[in-house]
């Protein structure tokens, strides 16, 4: 059979076709690849791609459920931090089941874990240390979460010498006071630029001031998110993820609290064993899972990492 493309010329033009054509299925490869990375990187911030809503709606929905486990463990000494990879796996289970209906398949998967310590006192009481001192450290080169007292006294408050929450890297120190006057209650917060912001309230006697969330009994305190100048900060902005907590003047207030912080070597000196109060428990600081979300027009993964509670350093 003679040539379709005949002598050397031909052979030329055929390898010329075919790696043009190998060029281009490369082309679209890439393309493809590099479309699908566009994608991923850009759902977390677009409404525009369908069913892209629901995959980021869910994933806080992921955020949300993981934490209230994390904090379930958490807040019962009695339990232990390793039962966070059945709870995940439940709550796998649960959101397979629940999605499935929806035409959407959801995956969960458990990764990994970090441990911290919960600091706490969980019997209504003055916040001094296990030997009964007034100023005293609860924790060093710690980051702290989920910090929140509970006062159950407000006659127990001071004007004067008022109880105070320290965090501080011996250069810089961040100081919270929980004051009474005349019936109101003051909670004033002192940056390390020496700027003070506080809120002032008519609290009935057992309120909750939730220092990383930034409220009082719910409601916002700007002291605790805002600097003088509008700039939105948290308590310990800028002191990074080792800095020192201290209680000054733990006797000027009545009542429980609790926080979790990054480390799992606290002194043990200053605490008793639970259920003797202050103590110290196993906690998780934090849990890495891995997020999946699939319909017939999106397609989503990604890893979360949940810390209730957690405020950017």
């Amino acid at each position: 059979m003679a040539d379709l493309i005949p002598g050397e010329d031909g052979r030329r033009g055929q390898i010329v076709l075919l790696s043009a054509f190998i060029l281009a299925v490369a082309f679209v490869a890439l393309a493809l690849v590099v479309n699908s990375a566009i994608f991923t990187e850009n759902l977390a911030t677009r409404d525009d791609v369908p069913g892209s809503q629901d995959a980021l709606e869910y994933r806080y929905e992921v955020t949300r459920t993981v934490g209230a486990a994390v904090a379930g463990i958490n807040d019962d000494p009695d339990r232990s931090p390793s039962e966070i990879t059945a709870a995940v796996r439940e709550i796998n289970r649960r959101s397979g089941t629940d999605q499935s209906v929806l035409g959407q398949s959801v995956v969960i998967e458990y990764e990994s874990h970090d441990l911290g310590t919960r600091l706490a006192q969980d019997s209504a009481g003055q916040f001094t240390d296990a030997n009964g001192d007034t100023d005293w450290t609860l924790a060093g080169t710690v980051h702290a979460r989920n910090v929140v007292f509970n006062v159950t006294s407000q006659s127990a408050l001071r004007s004067s010498n008022p109880f105070t929450f320290v965090a501080g890297d011996g250069s810089d120190e961040w100081r919270m006071n929980i004051s009474e006057d005349g019936g109101n209650v003051t909670v004033e917060v002192e940056t390390p630029a020496g700027e003070r912001e506080s809120c002032t309230r008519d609290l009935p006697e057992q309120f909750t001031v939730d220092v990383t969330a930034g409220t009082i009994d719910g409601e916002p305190c700007y002291a605790l998110i805002q600097q003088t100048s509008g700039e939105r900060m948290h308590f310990a902005t800028g002191l990074g993820d080792a800095y020192d907590i201290e209680i000054r003047n733990g006797d000027a207030i009545e009542g429980t609290y609790s926080m979790i912080v990054n480390s799992t070597s606290v002194s043990g000196g200053q605490y008793d064993s639970y259920p003797d109060d202050p103590y110290t428990a196993e906690a998780i600081y934090s849990v890495r899972v891995n997020y999946e979300f699939f319909t017939s027009q999106v397609g989503y993964q990604t890893e979360i990492v949940v810390a209730p509670g957690e405020v950017p350093p």
